[in-house]
This record gives C-alpha cells, structure tokens and sequence, in this order.
C-alpha cells in the first residue's frame, strides 16, 4: 500500500466532530445539506431517495439498463465477499453528492469564503458505535446513538440567519410531496401473521411498534415516522448490568485480528466439511447486529433492521462510514490481505448485478458504481486503496511528522502507533484471547487462561422467503422462557447473532429452487464466552470455579443453550 505524505480531509467521529467549535460550520452546512438532499423530488437520479434506494427497494437500475442478475435482490453485497468493497464507493457516491450541495449553499452566506472552505475539506463522519461515551444521564460510559442524531428538530446558523430544520435530518428521512414509499415501488412483508407496511411509510423509523392496522396510534407511528433512541442506546448496552455483558469493544478488538479478507469481511462460510477454525468473527457479523440494535431490538422494528429499506434511514451512513474505517484499519495492519485464490473463493448469494453461486474476484465490477461518469465500474482493487479517494480516518494519518524519521515515513512507526491507537479505544479490560502468530498482527500479552467461544454455522435463507430471525445464546435459562422480549434483561444472556437477510417480495419465484440452489450456502459467526465465564465465576451462586477446561466443559453442557426468534420476537 502506498501512504501519502500530503494530509487529506478526515472522516471524524461525528460527537467529537459536532462537539468541536471550530467545526461550527461544518456542521451546519451538512445539515442543511442533508436537509436539501431529502427533499429533492425522489425521482430523480441524484435524489436521496433514489440513491438510498441502490441498496435495496426499490429494486430497479440506477444509471444503467442493466436487468437484475437475480431476483428480487437490491445492488447491495451481504453474505459475501464483496461487501466490504462494495459499500466503499457507495458511501463515496453519498458523499459527494452532500459536499456539491454544501458548496452551493456556502455561496449564499455574507462570508462565503469561510463556509466554501469548510465544505470543501468536510467528509462524511462517521458513528463508533463501540466507543464508551460519557452522557450526562448515566454515571457511567455507555454506547450510544450520537447526539446530533437524536433531536427530532435541530436549529442551525443558515445563509440568512437560524433555520429550524423539522425534522432533524439526521433523526429520519420523511419522503417529499406527501408521497408514502409504496407509491414509490417499496413494498412491505407479511411472515408468520406478522406485517411489516414498509409500504404505508412516508417517514423513517426505528422501534415501530408492531403493526395493528386497527390501532390508530400505531399507524399514525408507521405511516409517519416514530424513534426511540432510548431503545437503540438499551440494545447496544444489552444488559443493565455493565459487568455482565460481552462489550462492543471487545467484539470490534477480535475482528481485527483476522487474518485473512475472506474471514474478516463476511459471514460467508466456504463449506469443506471441515468444522470452523480460526477467528470467524466478521466486520459484516457485528454490522449486522448494529442494524438489528438500531432498527428495533426485540421491541418493535425499523428500516435498518431490513436491507431492502435500511439506506433510507439517516443512521445508515454514518454507521457505515464506520464500517469502512474499520475496514480501512484492518487493511492498515493486514496490509498484504486481500483476496484468495480464484479457486478457494466464497461463492456469492448474488445481487442486482451479480448471479447467484458467481465467484467474484478482487476485478469483479462494482456496480453501479462507476471510477468516471459514463465510464468504467469500480473494482475492488480500484478502491483497495482509500486515499486517491481523498480521505481518511482519524487513527490513519500517516503524513504525521511523528512517523517521519529522518524526514522519512517510518512504516513501522506508523504501524506501532495504529496498534496503539486500537488497543486504546477497543482493547478488552480482561485479556482473553491469544492471536495467531505469523506477522502482521497486534500484539498482545500471553494468555493465562483458555479462550471460550460460540462457533455458530447457519443458513441465512432458512425462513421462508428468506425473512430475517435472531439467535441467542445463553449461560443458563433465561429468567423468562415464555417472552423472549425479556431476554436482553436477562444477566444470562450473552450476545445475539442478527441474519439481517433479505426477504422475497412475493410467491412469484420458484421457492423450493431458490432453496436447492442456496442450499450450500452458509453464513458463520462466534461469540465469545470467556467473560460470561469469569462473570459466573465472580457470582459464588454459580457452581463454576475456574476457567480449566474440564470444569468449564461441564458447566457448558449443563449450562449452554440457544435459542431462535424472528424480528418481532417470536419464539420458532
């Protein structure tokens, strides 16, 4: 990888971006930005909804003629590996589109020049959802949504004065002219007697009551728009009790350590036979979750726990834009990661642009995502490499005089410094887990005890039409077996795994075929166990004395269980 020695903009944590003063106008020009965008008429191309709606619904081309390679399937890239690549451009394509517009407006105010600088070095920030943030209600650190997100109106210094922006943009997107997504080619799902309109819509959502077309109040939520941020912060933080829980960071610590793209990636599993090996904890994995927690957890549901609707929702971008940060540090510290040969490739489920069971490769095109306009697509290896794209990420900054040695960049100073950096934001209070040996990879203490983890292998099209179901994995039985929307309170409870699948529009496709033909396709993750373990050697109730194996491997037989719920929270 080559490292510029001249300084790019930088994608920021957006708290400590919002918070910083001298970011003033930064932060009111995106808002109003974003304002403008959502509110372009939704036909058109550059529109936020016809751009929000590349990912998914409403299932149509964008800036080709291309016919959809299969069905009932958005441009996005899940379950493979190309999602890390895929979404790299398409966050570019987002941001880009807000920065032409912050640059139009900065020319309408009495100092121009001040605010068409500041548009010109702002990107996209983005939400470290696994960073412990102080919050003046909570007498200790917490994950939370970011706080320029969760007023329902925001104020603004604009051209001509305050501007009250109703609603805050960043809040929830509400469709223009009085149009509902159904009008625009959004469609809702049935599954199980549970409904979800997507279609009735003319607002974003997260925590949607479950839908009772005979309850006025709940359709006044779906038609136009309801959030719960509280119920997004309890799900990141899962327990009330902090001791108990296996944290964000920790999880985020872990998928740094893969090795290799395939395994960091995606929850893709290459079936041989073989049990799994190794790290599988994915970036895509904890994404998923993220959707799942900030959609509607167990309490009601929203657009980002759905793939065809989650770009809709706001949030989306700027957990994404952290996504790709994460990714940008794994290729940092894994720099001669990439993909496998041709023939140890995952194959894919497919998408808009691609047919199920195809093998991509690092130059297989990213559609619709073109290097030009009107030429040719993106690659993965085009955008292996973040910087030509003109930014970069606070922890990446190598043309830092303190990597310079002799007035050269030092690599492996900068190096040391990026592990460093992940060690202080996500490195876990316990050690409890050893990385491989062979270079590159953070290096960490030795162990003084095993490392407990959950191998899960699943299909993720097993419900009919493919809907998407949550898995739980418990250390005991939960304190509620009949109410699985009691499960997060439950101090047994050690971590979900979310399918975030994509569920089929109507019975117009060949069911049983799909199914034969995805039948060897499998996703995997883990879930750590290790600190539930010392949590439960710590309670003296608990018959669990120590981390040997032999003791721990009888407890888990005893104690270990799973279980499976849709996205509304019914027991399967």
């Amino acid at each position: 990888m080559s490292y510029p020695q001249q300084p790019v903009p930088l994608r920021q944590e957006i708290d400590a971006w919002s918070d910083n003063p001298e970011n003033k106008r930064q932060v009111d020009l995106f808002l109003l930005a974003l304002h403008q965008f959502q509110n372009i008429d939704p036909r058109e191309q550059y529109s936020y909804f016809q751009i929000a709606g590349i990912h998914g619904s409403p299932i149509v081309p964008w800036g080709e003629c291309l016919p959809p390679q299969t069905p009932n399937e958005g441009y996005c890239n899940h379950n493979s590996t190309l999602f890390t690549t895929w979404h790299r451009p398409y966050l570019t394509l987002y941001e880009e589109r807000i920065r032409g517009l912050m640059k139009e407006i900065a020319k309408e105010y009495p100092n121009p020049k001040e605010y068409e600088e500041a548009a010109e070095t702002w990107r996209l920030p983005y939400w470290d959802w696994a960073e412990l943030k102080q919050r003046d209600d909570v007498p200790y650190p917490i994950y939370d949504v970011p706080l320029l997100v969760q007023p329902p109106t925001i104020s603004v210094n604009g051209p001509h004065g305050a501007v009250k922006l109703d609603p805050n943009p960043l809040a929830r997107f509400v469709v223009p002219d009085d149009l509902s997504f159904g009008e625009l080619g959004v469609f809702g799902w049935i599954y199980k007697g549970e409904e979800y309109p997507f279609n009735i819509c003319h607002s974003t959502g997260r925590y949607l009551p479950p839908y009772d077309p005979s309850d006025p109040v709940v359709n006044t939520k779906w038609k136009h728009g309801y959030v719960d941020d509280i119920a997004v912060r309890n799900a990141l933080n899962t327990h009330p009790d902090p001791s108990t829980k296996i944290s964000l960071r920790d999880w985020v610590y872990r998928i740094i350590h893969n090795l290799t793209f395939d395994k960091f990636t995606t929850t893709l599993l290459n079936v041989d036979g073989q049990p799994i090996r190794g790290n599988t904890m994915s970036l895509e994995g904890v994404h998923n979750s993220i959707h799942d927690y900030t959609g509607g957890f167990l309490t009601g549901t929203g657009h980002m726990s759905w793939v065809l609707v989650s770009a809709f929702d706001p949030i989306f971008w700027l957990h994404h834009s952290n996504i790709d940060r994460l990714f940008a540090i794994w290729q940092t510290l894994h720099p001669l990661a990439w993909f496998k040969d041709r023939t140890e490739q995952l194959r894919d489920p497919g998408s808009y642009y691609i047919p199920r069971l195809f093998l991509p490769t690092p130059t297989t095109e990213l559609h619709p995502f073109r290097v030009t306009p009107g030429g040719r697509f993106y690659t993965s290896d085009d955008i292996r490499n973040w910087y030509p794209l003109n930014y970069s990420y606070t922890e990446l900054q190598p043309w830092l005089e303190k990597y310079k040695v002799d007035g050269k960049f030092d690599e492996g100073i900068y190096y040391d410094d990026v592990v460093a950096q992940v060690k202080k934001l996500y490195g876990p209070d316990i050690q409890t887990f050893l990385p491989p040996k062979p270079p590159p990879v953070i290096p960490t203490q030795e162990l003084q005890h095993p490392d407990y983890i959950v191998d899960i292998t699943y299909n993720r099209y097993e419900l009919r039409k493919g809907a998407p179901y949550r898995m739980y994995v418990f250390l005991g039985p939960a304190e509620n077996d009949e109410d699985p929307r009691t499960w997060p309170n439950s101090k047994r409870l050690v971590r979900t795994l979310y399918t975030f699948s994509n569920p089929k529009q109507d019975d117009s496709y060949c069911a049983n075929c799909d199914r034969q033909m995805m039948s060897g396709v499998l996703s995997t993750g883990q879930i750590p166990l290790t600190n539930s373990l010392l949590a439960h050697i710590a309670n003296k109730n608990l018959p669990l004395a120590s981390l040997d194996r032999d003791p721990v491997r009888d407890y888990l037989k005893n104690n270990l269980r799973w279980a499976v719920t849709t996205v509304s929270s019914v027991l399967l």
